[in-house]
């Protein structure tokens, strides 16, 4: 699975676009206009709920094929330890 999991990484960075500065600005624009909702609903003392956090090394791109499954698998294995443990 680890052989696989690379070689797909090694061809996904081969192939896949890079991110330009056009997407760069695009994600800042974003978090600026999420931050600036964040601050009303708090001022309108209503909760807010942001977005899924992102993967520790995450620049504004879309998770490739390889960085999915292991997430996924991740998020399988705690759901399974956590079960376990109650």
């Amino acid at each position: 699975m680890r052989a696989f999991l690379r070689r797909l990484r090694k061809v996904e960075e081969k192939l896949a676009p890079q991110p330009s500065e056009q997407d760069r600005r695009d994600a800042e624009a974003a978090d600026l206009i999420r931050e600036t909702r964040r601050r009303r609903l708090e001022a309108e003392g209503l909760p807010f709920h942001g977005p899924p956090p992102f993967p520790p090394k995450y620049d504004g791109r879309r998770l490739n094929i390889a960085e999915a499954l292991r997430a996924a698998r991740a998020k399988r294995l705690m759901a399974t330890h956590m079960k376990a443990l109650q």
